[in-house]
């Protein structure tokens, strides 16, 4: 082992010594200290000035002399400095100071102060000595004696070193405090004529701490180590200050040597300033991986302190994952990420002895930094997508949200690609392929950033021209008529027609340009009026956009439609104005040009064209030659008179029979006759007199001289009869406890409505043709329904509907826990399992498993869904009928607290028609038995017995003492917390003898509880 038990760094510094003393001036700078800056009263100093002209690097000088005879000329130096203002209770102020020989190293040490003394060859009494008092005004408040190493061992006062191994005391009295006296002597070992000197640079305080997260000062302390351990079994502390350098691949050695006695090292690191709660430290070390499989994370403690107090103390085991782990195993230097949860300015990292190993025991520490929080993604830059060659917008939010947020694209290194504010939008620059972005959060003024969280940016495909098909333009189409585009895609989305190929100008609907009109209807069919000859040929371009993506065609990959027109001739005629008589039934066929054939319209432009059976009525008729594959475009104008009579009349345009009479159409009634009547008011076929009346409208027209009228009289046929009520609504799948709407026809009286199986929630009274039913009785159902009216033949009319009625939604929970007795501490798994028994999907499923204050939540399962424990939901979304879904969360159990757990169905869609199996609570029933695993059978009536709390509960207990060998040295059937420490077993010390002090092994079983625990107890004296 080394002797010294660590280095100091002044020894790696050469040429560049200025240069760090500059930066760490400029270091002071930047944390604002407050220094003390009146000297009180001094004595046998040199320079005393400064010590408070706020530099650094000047210091005043504290003599102290034995004489030059006895009683001649001995005397001890002193100088007391005082604040600008009085400092609270528990600030921290430090005094940067040297002293001869190792005097301080051997201080920093805390209470391993007298053993490092020996270890270093540092005399503490009788040679250079030191006293350090912090007073309010003259009244001391807080002191210590450097031949008190114990002094130096407290959290209150601490000799601590910084990155370049200079010395400081730090003090931090309980109550308020201004001044700071520090004095220097020598002892009478030195003999005579021998002076020591204590360099005091300056006192100091930090007003306004530095806001980074990198330590400033570190010392370090053990317990139960000899003497022999530190300068034969490699115990002890090497190179401290590397903790706090910077430098990632410099660390500091906590080493335990073969140790084989209880016994810990451990190092301090104080920061300036209280982090924010939500802060994270992380802690770089390095452990043997043989250490690592003997389970030595269970013996490396992390403390945090808030000034003096302990605020969080963590096992490093409980801090590890399956992959740090691996690392550690693989002698890998990890980074363990520790959240205390609250906020804190130091961290002590202990190192406790593993018994029974000859391996050699060390830790190598290489750096603990604050960094701040890790940043939020906002919801909806999560799941983020974007179309090739476009950007993403993502938004990440900082806590305090004035620290910046770095986004990059690499995990680690790199340069940030933008610094933004937190909820700021950062714009990623154009993506083409999935990519990851990085974001961390970040003081701009420190050098820490929090860890890197990744946000990831797929990128959709984009459709090509090939995933397009377009029908319409297979063929020349005819000017006339209206050019018809029908796009279809293998893809689900949006259509898109452009004028260019590059899609930057579009054709919207309604869009007229040059008389061509484009219409585009919701599907994409796009269609273009006015085409003609001048156009040919002409080509659009066709995108789309799909729906699963957001993304379209690129430029240039649309698809080209190019459409050919064709025409034929105008027709002629030898007369552009013929009159019929309406006598003759005269039809569009009648028409006379001098082509054939030749279809008729009643629009110049289009729209659609005659039966050449349609009569002619007074207008204009607009003729188009059709050729082999067209009709002519421009028309031919006919104008047509007709020759007309008088339409017939009648008392009653609404005629009514009993169809029991079998009406014919003889029997309808007008005031005229001859009357021929025809289903169509424009023309058709008229009736035979005999063909029997049916319920609708007649069209007559009166019969003349010469001609029938053109204008018919309608007359609207109401047959009445004794037919069956309609009843309209669903039949066929029926839902239980779900509502449901039939209805029958309207505008009748006194409604009668009947419901087997069901419960009327609205209609169903004399005045409504409808009824609402929740159908929530049976698995059977019926409804009828009566209604009266004076035009039915008999009166009134009835139906009955029989329905089945099907249990379609019934989710089923069950909820068990691996035990139902546990003790505190233990772990319980609960397992809750949803059911789809219904016949049909169930979706938005969310289900309340709340962990209550009886228990800590450590993992969960799913096979469905996802569980997020703070909140205590479980979403499962969709659950298929006869699907199974299942969540299992992992407690451990609380000393206090509620201990029944409940689990709920939430939301279900649709409703859950069962309600009855919707939630279950366990109650677990907690023993206590806490085991004390040490006392001190010493007589002083303190701590005398071995005790397990609530064993009186349970007097059928059994209790077996063995010492490290496997023997047993105690047993007791129905202990009762009696026993201090005396044998009652033979073969190791007599019966009746005290066992020595040392460790011992207990094994306790209850049958009653089928419980057994077993562990380790110590025995002082």
């Amino acid at each position: 082992m080394k002797k010294e038990l660590y280095k100091k760094t002044w020894g790696k510094w050469t040429a560049i010594i200025l240069f760090l003393f500059f930066l760490k001036d400029f270091k002071m700078i930047a944390q604002t200290p407050t220094y003390a800056q009146t000297i009180i009263s001094e004595s046998h100093t040199d320079i005393s000035g400064n010590a408070i002209d706020l530099n650094q690097t000047n210091f005043a000088t504290i003599k102290a002399s034995t004489g030059i005879a006895i009683g001649i000329g001995a005397y001890s130096g002193h100088l007391e400095l005082e604040f600008p203002s009085t400092l609270p209770a528990n600030t921290t102020a430090y005094v940067k100071i040297e002293a001869e020989d190792n005097l301080l190293e051997v201080l920093l040490g805390g209470s391993l102060g007298n053993l490092l003394a020996d270890v270093l060859g540092t005399v503490l009494v009788g040679n250079q000595e030191f006293t350090i008092q912090a007073k309010l005004n003259n009244s001391v408040v807080l002191g210590g004696n450097s031949q008190i190493p114990n002094d130096f061992s407290s959290q209150n006062l601490k000799i601590v070193i910084n990155e370049f191994g200079e010395h400081f005391i730090a003090i931090t009295p309980s109550s308020n405090y201004n001044r700071i006296r520090i004095q220097n002597r020598v002892g009478s070992l030195l003999g005579l004529n021998n002076t020591k000197e204590l360099n005091v640079y300056n006192v100091f305080y930090y007003s306004s701490p530095s806001e980074c997260g990198r330590g400033s000062f570190t010392s370090f302390d053990g317990e139960g180590l000899t003497l022999d351990l530190l300068t034969l079994g490699g115990a002890g502390v090497s190179n401290p200050e590397n903790v706090i350098d910077g430098d990632l691949n410099s660390y500091s050695e906590l080493s335990l040597g073969i140790l084989n006695i209880v016994g810990s090292i451990e190092q301090i690191v104080y920061f300036e300033s209280l982090s924010s709660p939500n802060e994270t430290f992380n802690i770089r070390l390095r452990l043997d991986p043989s250490l690592v499989a003997l389970g030595v994370a269970n013996n490396i403690t992390i403390t945090a302190y808030n000034g003096n107090a302990i605020a969080n103390t963590v096992y490093l085991n409980g801090l590890l994952n399956l992959d740090l782990i691996t690392m550690l195993q693989n002698n890998q230097i990890v980074t363990i990420p520790y959240s205390p949860g609250m906020s804190i300015d130091r961290i002590s990292v202990k190192y406790s002895a593993l018994l029974n190993t000859s391996l050699f025991q060390k830790l190598d520490l290489f750096d603990i930094v604050r960094i701040p929080e890790i940043p939020t993604i906002d919801v909806n830059s999560e799941n983020e997508t974007v179309c090739p060659g476009t950007t993403a917008s993502l938004i990440a939010y900082s806590n305090p949200n004035d620290l910046l947020l770095y986004w990059y694209d690499v995990e680690a290194g790199g340069t940030p690609i933008a610094i933004i504010n937190s909820g700021e939008v950062f714009i990623t620059p154009i993506i083409t392929s999935n990519t990851t972005f990085y974001v961390a959060a970040k003081n701009p003024n420190c050098p820490e950033e929090s860890i890197r969280i990744p946000v990831t940016v797929t990128v959709n495909i984009s459709p090509i021209d090939t995933d397009l098909i377009i029908t319409g333009n297979e063929n020349p189409v005819c000017a006339i008529n209206d050019v018809i585009l029908t796009p279809s895609s293998t893809l689900t989305g949006e259509f898109h027609w452009y004028f260019n190929a590059n899609a930057t100008n579009e054709i919207t609907n309604g869009l007229i340009i040059n008389d061509i009109t484009y219409s585009i209807d919701v599907n994409g069919v796009l269609t273009i009026t006015g085409l003609s000859l001048n156009n040919n040929p002409i080509i659009y371009y066709l995108s789309i956009t799909d729906s699963s993506t957001g993304c379209s065609n690129a430029p240039g990959n649309l698809l080209p439609v190019i459409i050919t027109i064709t025409d034929e001739v105008t027709p002629t005629t030898n007369d552009d104005t013929q009159d019929f008589c309406l006598l003759q039934n005269a039809t569009v066929a009648n028409l006379q040009t001098n082509e054939s054939p030749v279809v008729w319209y009643l629009n110049p432009n289009g729209g659609i064209g005659l039966d050449p059976t349609t009569l002619l009525t007074n207008g204009i008729y607009y003729g188009a030659f059709v050729g082999a594959t067209c009709e002519s475009s421009i028309r031919l104008a006919i104008t047509v008179n007709i020759i007309d009579e008088a339409a017939p009349t009648t008392i009653d345009d609404t005629q009514e029979f009993c169809s029991s009479q079998n009406p014919t159409v003889a029997d309808l009634q007008t005031n005229e006759s001859p009357v021929v009547w025809y289903l169509n008011p424009n023309g058709g076929i008229a009736l035979d007199p005999t063909t029997l009346l049916t319920n609708g409208i007649y069209y007559g027209a009166f019969v003349g001289a010469t001609c029938e009228s053109s204008v018919r009289l309608a007359i609207t046929v109401i047959l009445n009869s004794t037919s069956e009520a309609n009843i309209n609504g669903e039949v066929d799948t029926i839902c239980f406890n779900n509502i449901y709407t039939y209805t029958t026809e309207s505008g009748m009286t006194n409604y009668q409505w009947t419901v087997i199986g069901g419960t009327i929630t609205s209609g169903g009274d004399s005045a409504s043709d409808f009824v609402t039913i929740d159908w929530d009785q049976s698995m059977t159902g019926s409804i009828t329904v009566t209604y009266y009216a004076s035009t039915l033949c008999n009166g009134s009319a009835t139906n009955t509907l029989n329905l089945t009625i099907t249990m379609c939604s019934n989710l089923v929970l069950t909820k068990v826990a691996n035990h139902m007795t546990a003790v505190v501490g233990e772990t319980i798994v609960f397992t809750v399992t949803v059911f789809n028994d219904g016949i049909s999907d169930s979706n938005n499923v969310e289900v309340s498993e709340q962990i209550t204050s009886g228990f800590t939540y450590m993992s969960n399962t799913t096979t469905l869904g996802t569980y997020d424990p703070i909140s205590g939901i479980w979403t499962i979304g969709e659950l298929l009928a006869g699907q199974t879904a299942i969540l299992t969360v992992t407690v451990t159990v609380n000393s206090s607290g509620d201990y029944v757990n409940t689990a709920m169905i939430l939301v279900s869609d649709p409703d859950d028609t069962d309600l009855d199996d919707n939630i279950v609570l366990v109650e677990i029933d907690v023993i206590c038995l806490t085991v004390y695993n040490e006392f001190s059978p010493n007589g002083d009536g303190q701590n005398e017995f071995f005790i397990i709390d609530c064993i009186e509960n349970y007097p059928n207990n059994n209790l077996n003492i063995f010492n490290r060998y496997g023997n047993e040295v105690y047993s007791k059937a129905g202990y009762n917390n009696n026993w201090n420490g005396v044998s009652n077993a033979k073969g190791v010390v007599n019966k009746g003898e005290p066992l020595p002090v040392g460790t011992y092994f207990y094994v306790l079983k209850i049958d009653v509880l089928n419980y057994s625990k077993s562990g380790w107890l110590y025995i002082a004296r």
